[in-house]
């Protein structure tokens, strides 16, 4: 398998030869235990102590790291293809005209923005985070170089000029809605999960602002990679689109429960008074 240690992004950057001659099962030999996760107490109740649901969302963020490190080696090999990604609705129709995008934390989503440029020709997608996410872009531009991703790091109070001046000159600005790394701190409060929790309300001031129609798209894993899309959501008053996106949020939810990262973050989404 070479010289892989792990499967960290750095590391797959690193030795692109091994990610390439790696089969399945050397790749999944590098990834952590199910037992050695905790599970969020809100994931439990929300599936009603049920152990294999349990022991299935262990499972999702033991193999986290080998959905993409291979869901990368596949898009190194064939670009985008039907044979591994599978996409529930007419793309060319949703991109016909810039837009921004709404991706959840939700099964590989750091990988999203990098599908979605694929699928979107002569056009980058702008997406958003703080360092973290910096060495991640990084080593996908080592490992895909010809990627249609502009990174903009966050904190930075001109974020969302950036991103309208981005949108304006083509580009599609992608926002993960459930939190923010921005020093904007407008909250929205609504419920998801019978809780009152609050969110950032940055993706309605930027449709605002665009005039732009938001997105909403989540990749989830099975016997193939799939991406969903969810219905065209346009600003009209506060709440107007992230009601209808969190709605949408929860359905998928609903049906792939262990698949939302969400559940790691949902503490710091509760409303506090």
């Amino acid at each position: 398998m070479g010289n892989i240690k792990n499967l960290s992004f750095e590391e797959l950057s690193k030795n692109i030869k091994g990610l390439m001659n790696a089969d399945k099962e050397e790749l999944l030999s590098l990834c952590s235990k199910p037992e050695e996760w905790s599970v969020p107490n809100h994931y439990i109740s929300f599936v009603h102590n049920d152990t294999v649901k349990i022991n299935r969302y262990r499972e999702f963020l033991a193999q986290r790291p080998f959905h993409w490190a291979w869901l990368l080696r596949l898009l190194k090999e064939r670009g985008i293809d039907n044979s591994f990604l599978s996409i529930d609705s007419n793309v060319t129709e949703i991109i016909k005209e810039p837009c921004i995008f709404a991706i959840p934390h939700f099964g590989l989503h750091m990988l999203v923005p990098l599908i979605l440029g694929e699928l979107i020709p002569k056009r980058y997608i702008l997406t958003t985070g703080n360092k973290d996410a910096i060495d991640v872009y990084s080593s996908i531009n080592t490992i895909l170089p010809n990627n249609k991703l502009e990174f903009l790091q966050i904190p930075d109070i001109w974020i969302l000029k950036k991103l309208i001046n981005g949108y304006k000159q083509g580009n599609y600005p992608a926002i993960y809605p459930e939190l923010s790394s921005s020093n904007d701190k407008n909250l929205f409060t609504l419920n998801l999960f019978n809780e009152k929790v609050h969110v950032p309300m940055g993706i309605e001031h930027l449709s605002r602002l665009c005039h732009s129609k938001v997105i909403p798209v989540v990749m989830t894993y099975n016997t193939k990679y799939e991406l969903h899309f969810g219905p065209a959501l346009q600003y009209t008053n506060e709440g107007s689109i992230l009601i209808p996106l969190f709605n949408w949020l929860e359905n998928i939810v609903k049906r792939y429960p262990d698949q939302w990262f969400g559940w790691r973050l949902f503490d710091e989404m509760l409303f506090k008074s």
